[in-house]
C-alpha cells in the first residue's frame, strides 16, 4: 500500500521520542535510503525524505532534552542518500576496517576462552595465517577447528571398534569356533540377539572394572582383556565367524553400542581431559572457511612454489629482498631505517615467466595475491575505470598482506598526452593516487609486469612508486634445462632423454 512504509518509519521512531533515552539502530540503512537520483521509484524517494524528517525530528529541542542515539550500519557508505550524512543527521561515521592480524589475535583469544587447546596451539601464528578474516570468519574457523577435533574423536572410536572385531574373528578362528556349524546349531536371529545382550553386559562390566580416564581408553581396555575370553559372546553364535566389514548394519550398530552406553551421562571433566582441539584441526578448518575479504575481493594464496621455476635464480633473489624479507622481517627493516621498495617492476620478452615469479613470491611470503589484467579495469562508462582502480587497492589492504599484480601494466598506464584520451588519462592519475598513498600500505606490495616499458607513463617509474626495475632475461641454455627438468617432474621420460 502506498504511504505503510512512511508510516512504519514515522511509528518507530515516535516510539523512540515516548521511550527517551532511547538508541535507535538500524542494520543495512543503505537499502531504505539510496541516493535518491539512483532510485527506481517514486517510492523510495518519499521514505529517504521521511527518513530525513524523522532524523531531525531527533534534535535536543524536540525531544524535550530526553537524548534520543540513531546508529545505522552498513558496508556500503557510498550508496547513501547525500543528506543524510550532513552534520544534524549522522555527525560522526566509524570506519570498521578488516582486522589486522593484531586484531585478529586478539579476536582469537576472545573466541578460544572456551575451548579447550591443545599444548602445541599458537594464537599468534594463527593469527598470521588469516589474513582478511573478519570477526564473523574466525568464529565460523573455529567451530570448524572444533567439529575437526570431535570428528578425529569418533574416527577414533570407530578404528577402535574395527580393531575389536578384527582380533574377535580371528580368535574364533583359532579356537576352533568352527566346529559350531559340526554340531547343528542354530544360528537364529534370537540367538544373536541374546549374545549380542550378553557382550553388552560383559562390555559394561569390563568399563566399570577398568576405571580408566577416557572412553577412548575404556575400549582399549575392553578390547585387550575380554577379545579373548568368548568371542561367541560378542559375535554370537553363529556357523561361520563374520569379520566386522561383512557384518550386517545391525550388527554393527550392537558392537558400538555396547561402548557407547557404557557412557550414558556427559563426559566429566576427568574424561573430557585428553580430547583437546589441536593446531592441526585449526589448520584443516583454513581450508573450509573462506574469508569475506577473499569473497569480495578475489584475494587468494596462489599455489606456485619456487620449485615450480625453473632458472631466474637472479630475479628470484632481488626480489625476495624486495618483497618476501620486508614482510617477514619488518621489525628488522625498522630497525636499521630501511624502507622497503613500494613497487617492483618486471620487465622483458613476453614468456620469459613474469607471472609466475609474482605468484611464487606471494606464495614463499604467506601473502595474498590479486592478479589484475590492464585492460580488465577498463570501462567505457565514465568513471567506472577510476573506481575499479580504487576497488583493487581497498581490496587489497583488507587482505593485507597482500601483493597486487599488474599484468600488461602498459594496457592500464600509457604515457599520457599525444593521442591518449581524457578516461585514460584519469586511470593513470587513479593508478598514480593509489600507489603514492602506498608510503602507510600496511603489508600491500606493488608487482607490475610488462614488455613495453617505452610506452609506460613516466611518473609511474619514478622513485616511490614502481621504483625498482627488473629485467626478466631470456633463459641460457643451461637454464633452459634448468627449466625443461622443471616441466617434466611429473612426466614419465624414457631412459634415453
Amino acid at each position: 500500500m502506498s504511504g505503510e512504509s512512511e508510516k512504519k518509519l514515522r511509528e518507530v521512531f515516535a516510539e523512540a521520542r515516548a521511550l527517551a533515552p532511547c538508541i535507535v539502530f538500524i542494520d543495512e540503512i543503505d537499502a531504505i535510503t539510496p541516493k535518491r537520483e539512483n532510485a527506481q521509484r517514486e517510492m523510495e524517494r518519499r521514505i529517504v525524505a521521511q527518513m530525513l524528517t524523522c532524523v531531525d525530528d531527533l534534535s535536543w529541542e524536540k525531544t524535550d532534552h530526553k537524548p534520543v542515539m540513531l546508529i545505522g550500519a552498513t558496508n556500503r557508505p557510498d550508496s547513501l542518500d547525500p543528506a543524510l550524512r550532513r552534520a544534524g543527521r549522522f555527525d560522526r561515521e566509524i570506519a570498521m576496517p578488516v582486522p589486522d592480524e593484531e586484531a585478529r589475535e586478539q579476536i582469537l583469544r576472545v573466541l578460544c576462552q572456551r575451548l579447550r587447546l591443545s599444548g602445541d596451539f599458537d594464537i599468534k601464528e594463527l593469527a598470521k595465517r588469516t589474513p582478511g578474516y573478519v570477526g564473523a570468519d574466525l568464529n565460523a574457523l573455529t567451530t570448524a577447528a572444533g567439529m575437526n577435533a570431535v570428528k578425529r574423536i569418533f574416527h577414533t572410536l570407530q578404528a577402535l571398534s574395527d580393531t575389536l572385531a578384527d582380533r574377535l574373528s580371528q580368535t574364533a578362528v583359532e579356537d576352533g569356533w568352527r566346529s559350531h556349524s559340526d554340531t547343528g546349531m542354530d544360528s537364529s536371529t534370537d540367538s544373536r540377539n541374546t549374545s549380542a545382550n550378553k557382550a553388552m553386559s560383559t562390555w559394561k562390566q569390563a568399563s566399570r572394572d577398568a576405571n580408566d580416564s577416557s572412553p577412548v581408553s575404556s575400549y582399549e581396555k575392553f578390547s585387550r582383556d575380554h577379545s579373548t575370553s568368548n568371542p561367541a559372546l560378542v559375535c554370537g553364535q553363529v556357523s561361520t565367524p563374520m569379520l566386522w566389514d561383512s557384518q550386517p548394519p545391525s550388527e554393527k550398530l550392537r558392537t558400538i553400542a555396547a561402548f557407547l552406553e557404557c557412557h550414558p551421562d556427559p563426559l566429566s571433566p576427568e574424561e573430557l581431559a585428553p580430547l583437546a582441539i589441536t593446531n592441526a584441526d585449526f589448520i584443516q578448518a583454513l581450508g573450509k572457511v573462506q574469508p569475506s575479504a577473499q569473497r569480495e575481493g578475489f584475494a587468494t594464496v596462489p599455489g606456485v612454489s619456487w620449485d615450480d621455476i625453473g632458472a631466474l635464480s637472479s630475479v628470484r633473489e632481488e626480489l625476495r629482498m624486495a618483497v618476501v624479507e620486508p614482510i617477514r622481517s619488518p621489525a628488522l627493516f625498522a630497525q636499521v631505517g630501511i624502507t622497503a621498495p613500494a613497487g617492483v617492476l618486471l620487465w622483458g620478452p613476453p614468456g620469459n615467466g613474469k607471472t609466475l615469479l609474482a605468484k611464487a613470491i606471494a606464495n614463499d611470503s604467506h601473502t595474498n595475491f590479486i592478479s589484475v589484467k590492464g585492460g580488465e579495469l577498463m570501462s567505457k562508462y565514465v568513471g567506472d575505470s577510476e573506481r575499479a582502480v580504487r576497488q583493487v587497492f581497498s581490496r587489497a589492504r583488507a587482505s593485507s598482506p597482500c601483493v597486487v599484480f599488474f599484468d600488461e601494466l602498459d594496457a592500464l598506464c600509457s604515457r599520457r598526452g599525444g593521442d591518449q584520451s581524457e578516461a585514460s588519462a584519469r586511470v593513470v592519475n587513479t593508478l598514480l593516487t593509489e600507489i603514492d598513498g602506498m608510503e602507510a600500505r600496511k603489508g600491500v606490495y606493488v608487482i607490475a609486469a610488462t614488455n613495453r616499458p617505452d610506452i609506460i607513463d613516466p611518473a609511474m617509474l619514478r622513485p616511490g612508486r614502481l621504483d625498482k626495475l627488473l629485467y626478466v632475461e631470456l633463459p641460457t641454455s643451461a637454464e633452459r634445462a634448468d627449466i625443461l627438468r622443471t616441466l617434466s617432474k611429473k612426466t614419465p621420460l624414457a631412459a634415453d632423454v
